[in-house]
Parts: C-alpha cells; sequence; structure tokens
C-alpha cells in the first residue's frame, strides 16, 4: 500500500513538473508575440490555461501579454523546481537512481496489467460460465417443449382412440337395442305361435266336445260347465287376436266359438222353459257340417 501511495505522489508530481515545463514554454512563446490559440495549438492544452499561465506571471499588463525572451522564471517556479529536485534526491537516496525508480514503477504497472488481465480472465470465465448455463436452459427448454408436443399428440392420440371406443361403443348399444327389440319380437311372435297352438287345440277340443253332446242326454249342469269353458276360449281367442294386431272377422274360429256359444245359451234357456231335469241334445245337420269342416 505504501508502496502505491509512493508511486502516485512520484506521478503527482512529474505531472506537476511536466505542467510547470509548458507554462514555462507558453511564457517564452507569449514572450514571442505569439496569440493564445498558437500558443495553446502549440502546446496541446487549452487556450483558457495559457490565458491563466501568462496572465499568473507578477508585472503590468503589458508585461503580462508580451514578455521578451529575456525574461525570467518568477521566484515561485524556482521554488517549485527546487522542491521538485530536493523530492528527486531524497526518493534516490532512499530508493536508488532514477532507474532503479522507474524499475519499481514499471513492476507496480506489471502487478496491475497482471491483476487486470486475472480480473479480465475471470470476468471472461463468467461469462462462458453464464453462456453455457443460459445454452443448457435453453436446449433444457427445448428438450422440454419437445416432450410437451409429444405429450399434447399422444393425449390427442388417446382422445381419438377414446372418441373412437365410444363411437364404437354407442353402436354396439345401438345394435343392442336392434337385437334386444328384435328378440322381443321374437319372443313376441313365439309367444303368439303357442298360444296360437294352444287356441287351435282349445278349438278343437271345444268343437269335439260340443259334438260329442249330440244325441245324449244331458243336465242343465253340463250345459252351465260346456258354456262356461267355451267362454273362456273365446276370451283368449280375443286376446291373441288382440296381440296379433287382427282383426277379430278374419278368424271363422272365433265366430264359429261364438255361435256354439249361443247354441249353448239356447240350450240352458230350454231346461228353464220344460222344467226337466234331462234334455236330448240337437245339433242341426248344416252347423254340424260346417263345425267337422274347420276341425277336419
Amino acid at each position: 500500500m505504501e508502496l502505491i501511495l509512493l508511486i502516485l505522489f512520484i506521478n503527482q508530481k512529474l505531472y506537476i513538473m511536466e505542467k510547470e515545463k509548458l507554462k514555462e514554454k507558453a511564457i517564452q512563446l507569449a514572450g514571442q508575440n505569439l496569440s493564445y490559440g498558437k500558443i495553446a495549438e502549440q502546446l496541446g492544452v487549452g487556450k483558457t490555461t495559457v490565458y491563466n499561465w501568462i496572465n499568473s506571471v507578477p508585472g503590468t499588463e503589458s508585461e503580462k501579454n508580451v514578455l521578451g525572451s529575456g525574461t525570467t522564471v518568477p521566484n515561485a517556479f524556482e521554488n517549485d523546481l527546487n522542491d521538485l529536485k530536493g523530492l528527486k534526491e531524497e526518493l534516490q537516496n532512499e530508493f536508488g537512481s532514477d532507474k532503479d525508480i522507474n524499475a519499481l514503477v514499471e513492476i507496480k504497472k506489471a502487478e496491475f496489467e497482471h491483476e487486470y488481465k486475472m480480473e479480465q480472465l475471470e470476468m471472461e470465465r463468467k461469462t462462458l460460465l453464464h453462456q453455457q448455463k443460459m445454452e443448457a436452459e435453453s436446449l433444457k427448454s427445448e428438450q422440454l417443449a419437445i416432450q410437451l408436443d409429444e405429450t399434447k399428440l399422444k393425449i390427442e392420440h388417446e382422445l381419438q382412440k377414446t372418441e373412437q371406443q365410444d363411437s364404437t361403443i354407442n353402436k354396439l348399444e345401438q345394435n343392442n337395442s336392434l337385437l334386444s327389440l328384435q328378440l322381443d319380437d321374437i319372443k313376441t311372435q313365439n309367444q303368439i305361435m303357442e298360444l296360437d297352438e294352444e287356441l287351435t287345440t282349445g278349438f278343437s277340443q271345444q268343437v269335439n266336445n260340443y259334438l260329442g253332446l249330440e244325441g245324449n242326454e244331458i243336465t242343465l249342469e253340463e250345459v252351465d260347465n260346456t258354456l262356461e269353458e267355451v267362454e273362456e276360449t273365446i276370451a283368449q281367442f280375443k286376446q291373441w287376436v288382440k296381440n296379433a294386431n287382427g282383426k277379430k272377422h278374419d278368424y271363422p274360429e272365433l265366430a264359429m266359438l261364438k255361435k256354439i256359444r249361443n247354441s249353448l245359451s239356447e240350450m240352458a234357456d230350454e231346461f228353464e222353459d220344460s222344467g226337466e231335469d234331462e234334455l236330448v241334445f240337437d245339433i242341426s245337420s248344416d252347423f254340424k257340417n260346417e263345425l267337422k269342416e274347420l276341425v277336419a
């Protein structure tokens, strides 16, 4: 630290000496009747500085503006020069010759330059690390973006598969509904077919029972029982026609059962009118033939 302060002090003194030399030169040029501008241009300083230097010399205004070549340097300037010479001698006594002092200055300068270069290298290293980090982050961001796009594509693909599956399920449900309806229709048709066979059998049985009564002596109870069975068969037949969406007049069996019912009802009325316990049951030949044709 002491060496740095020493070097700064030396530099400051050297700057003062150089400045005094320029000032002395400016005063000499002013003695040659050169303008402030010309003097400033030759010395490489400002016109204001030249003006201040020249006017700082003691004397009359004319003496300040124009100084002859024989003008002596002011005592103050000589004192500064003497101080600088004394400082120089002290430094030489402590550090050696001008050459040694310059060597120290060069060494310190080299140290400063080395430190500056090291700081530059450290800054470059940090900059490089920062760039590498930014590149890594950028690469990572690109990879994440690619993964995100791939994930989006997978999700879209899964959604499409789900939609297709839903569509397939809907179609299967629709087909299942149609099959269920068809199955219900088949069941209904089977039930109708089964009911049709039962009715055919029931009709034939009722006709045969009715024909079996002919020529026999029967009681009112037998007539009522037979009439009840015929009524039940007629009711079943009407229900079957309704389920088949048919019309009653399209079925001659139903009409024939109704004729049998009417015949039995007339026989029951005859029992009430005669007051007999038994009567001979008689069927007309035309009605008998008509019945036989239906059950043939």
